[in-house]
């Protein structure tokens, strides 16, 4: 079993157009032998916006348009490209179709959201045929870096957890690959390296190289794809380990400009790891000065004794096992499949077919604002006095800060929409993104079908376009349906597109699994929380988490713990969770009969503290992904599975006592997941609307590290003594704190003068 880690990610909006004759614009062009590349940037998000700047300054998570502008300047016509830059990996697949005649210029534009600033270095491959390579046999010039003290072993520990995952690499100097030029990898036990792919997988049982179930593993090097397996699970033995189950090690030899970065599988035993004692040795060479790769092959017979697949008991020379190189089902070049054809101490060289190549960069600074301020402030007044107080804010961060204090929330009078996917049980690669009408009882509209299953889902910050969600299952190479690692995506909410935002962290690792069950966002503290089921063997736990909105990193904050009642029940986790508009969290516990409990959660302490039983209406539910309060009237929404019929309902919930009211069916045999409302959120209240406060100062700017205060003008002429409490909204450009919500207390008060210093005013 393997663990996941997909390499970082970008949400990207493509658009391209064809310029015939047009000159690139002066700009940080490069000429390569036959083309020239130029790259731009700007904060014109329209579709063809094509800006004259080589360096910009952004804030972090801003979204920046990059035109990539290339001419062909051969005398033939360049009909394949492929792009990438070093940040963000590929940007267009090699072999992208688009036939580039002598003199023409093609623009390339992406809207991408920026996490980090420097150079961004883009390499643009344009070639007359499609890209490949040859394969060129040779003498070996097998190097066994098992034994050398720099090289570094991968524990197989690493890999357990997932059939279909592999280990997120960065090689110490980046290769050339079809056309791309990136220095990540994704390695497999299995004798498979993925290469800059975001989220590669490969099953122990090989395929041949472009075949349909292998070129869904995208792009890959196939050195001697087999059936070798990792340590069995409970092995933690280190060296032992390595010296009876085989290992991987990684070494870099040599200095730059010319080094060569050696991958060895060494001593690999084909599965079943108990029934086979003969192993294979081989690697990959990747050379610095030249940007290319080799396979080398050290001991190439070995055995597949009771082969649970089929494979022949001896497997000399490759006769189990796959070679050869991929781009996708329709860029690959095969060595050899299921063939006998290699040889210890036999080397093969590749080598790509003719193409023009050209670089260019542009330079991004990214800062981050930072709003500081206290989140609630007390003032106090006589009364019917009048009298001026300040509200204290500060910029720690290294860019400019924005901030307005009262702006309308922008999603104010928008409809109210919920959102969910439909997953079934069975077949989870026609899931549906579904709009769904609440709480009519109309029948759900599905807006795309998507392949596979998600957990939790959650709208963040106030944006609608596009659901955050939690991936729980995806459809394997192979057809299967499998467990994937925990990462962060969004759907569209219009078209039901996927984007990766990158990965949690949570993930199916050794001797556990970790399963992210439910998300939800809170807008007092501006996080997006998630519930963690965290097993081992004999143990069960549910764990709080926070989830960072623009790279999916996991923070771990503690443990849930139930009260005595919630025990008695046989609580025995948490799967989903809700938070209203004043910060409290809400969540439902399951025990084995697959009845409900409502309880909320501190997110403090973690302690949990039961409500009450869901009642009549839900006495045996299954939780499939749905609890969320409703904006237009805070009225708590779940919707599970009855596990009598197989049926999926709406519930509503009262949080006073658990009690749930069934409302409608909404889908029909299988469950909906990632349920989650649109609409406006946050207990904010505009300053006009307070009678006894006024700012007078209600926008601003703050230079970094810079402090200022918001002037309020305080009026009890009118008011009785007592308390009274207002929450005003601070919208700022801070990319974690776009909005602070800022309790602000008046307590009415005659001797008031003699509580505060005589200035009316407590420091917030």
């Amino acid at each position: 079993m393997h663990a996941i880690k997909p390499a970082p990610a970008c949400a990207c909006l493509l658009a391209f157009m064809l310029l015939a004759g047009a000159s690139a614009p002066a700009s940080a062009a490069t000429a390569g032998s036959g083309i020239a590349l130029a790259v731009t940037v700007g904060t014109d998000l329209s579709p063809n916006a094509c800006g004259g700047a080589t360096s910009l300054e952004v804030v972090f998570g801003d979204e920046v348009n990059f035109c990539y502008r290339v001419t062909n300047r051969t005398a033939a016509a360049l009909d394949y490209q492929a792009l990438s830059d070093d940040v963000d990996g590929v940007l267009l697949a090699p072999g992208t179709p688009h036939s580039l005649a002598p003199g023409d210029t093609w623009q390339y534009n992406r809207v991408a959201r920026v996490l980090a600033g420097g150079l961004r270095t883009a390499t643009w491959t344009a070639q007359a045929q499609a890209p490949g390579y040859t394969a060129q046999r040779r003498a070996g010039a097998f190097v066994d870096v098992s034994a050398n003290p720099t090289a570094i072993p991968l524990d197989d520990r690493i890999f357990v957890g997932s059939q279909y995952g592999a280990l997120d690499f960065t090689l110490p100097f980046p290769f050339t690959f079809y056309g791309i030029r990136t220095d990540r990898l994704c390695i497999a036990p299995n004798g498979v390296v993925g290469v800059a792919q975001q989220d590669c997988r490969f099953p122990y049982d090989n395929n041949a190289v472009g075949s349909p179930p292998a070129a869904r593993a995208g792009m890959a090097l196939m050195p001697l794809w087999d059936d070798f397996v990792p340590w069995p699970d409970g092995h933690s033995c280190g060296g032992p380990c390595r010296f009876i189950f085989g290992a991987l090690y990684a070494d870099t030899l040599g200095t730059a400009p010319n080094r060569k970065f050696v991958l060895q599988w060494h001593k690999r035993i084909h599965a079943p790891i108990t029934m086979n004692a003969d192993n294979a040795s081989f690697e990959i060479v990747f050379d610095e000065a030249s940007g290319g790769f080799s396979f080398e092959y050290g001991d190439v017979d070995y055995t597949a004794y009771f082969d649970p697949n089929g494979d022949p008991e001896i497997c000399d020379g490759g006769a189990c096992a796959t070679v050869g190189v991929q781009a996708g089902e329709q860029n690959a070049t095969v060595f050899s499949y299921l063939q006998a054809s290699l040889d210890g101490g036999s080397g093969i060289d590749w080598n790509a077919n003719a193409a023009e190549v050209a670089r260019a960069g542009v330079n991004l600074t990214v800062g981050r604002p930072k709003l500081d301020a206290a989140a609630a402030a007390t003032f106090f007044v006589a009364p019917g006095a009048r009298r001026s107080a300040t509200l204290r804010i500060a910029n720690p961060g290294d860019h400019a800060l924005d901030w307005t204090l009262g702006a309308p929330d922008p999603a104010a009078g928008a409809p109210v929409s919920a959102f969910g996917v439909r997953s079934g049980f069975i077949d989870i690669s026609a899931n549906d993104f579904l709009r769904i009408d609440v709480p009519a009882s109309g029948p759900a509209t599905a807006i795309a079908t998507i392949d596979g299953g998600y957990g939790g889902g959650a709208f963040v910050d106030g944006d609608f376009s596009k659901e955050y969600v939690t991936r729980g299952w995806r459809t394997a190479p192979d057809g299967s349906t499998v467990s994937t690692r925990g990462f962060l995506e969004t759907i569209d909410t219009a078209t039901g597109a996927i984007a990766v935002v990158g990965d949690t962290g949570v993930s199916n690792a050794y001797a556990q699994l970790d399963s992210i069950y439910a998300t939800a966002w809170d807008v007092w503290s501006n996080t997006l929380y998630a519930l963690v089921q965290h097993s081992v063997p004999y143990l069960s736990a549910t764990y709080l988490v926070s989830l960072d909105r623009y790279t999916g990193a996991a923070t771990w904050l503690g443990e849930l713990t139930f009260d005595e009642t919630a025990l008695a029940f046989g609580a025995n986790g948490i799967p989903e969770f809700a938070i209203d508009d004043d910060g409290r969290l809400f969540g439902i516990a399951t025990n084995e009969n697959n009845e409900g409990l409502l309880l909320t959660i501190d997110p403090v302490t973690f302690a949990t503290h039961t409500i009450g039983l869901l009642g009549t209406d839900a006495p045996f539910i299954l939780p499939t992904g749905g609890l969320a309060f409703d904006p237009r009237d805070g009225r708590l929404y779940l919707n599970g599975m009855n596990v009598n019929d197989a049926t999926t309902w709406l519930f509503s919930v009262d949080t006073t006592t658990g009690a749930s009211t069934g409302i409608a069916s909404i889908a029909d045999p299988i469950g909906v997941t990632a349920f989650s409302f649109t609409g406006a959120r946050g207990p904010c209240v505009q300053p006009e609307q307070v009678p006894w406060l006024a700012p007078t100062t209600t926008a601003g700017t703050l230079a970094a590290g810079g402090d200022g205060e918001i002037a309020l003008a305080l009026d009890a002429s009118e008011l009785a003594a007592g308390s009274y409490d207002t929450t005003l909204c601070l919208r700022s450009n801070d990319p974690y704190r776009h909005l602070l919500p800022l309790r602000v207390r008046l307590e009415v008060d005659a001797d008031s003068i003699f509580q505060d210093g005589f200035d009316g005013a407590s420091a917030p």
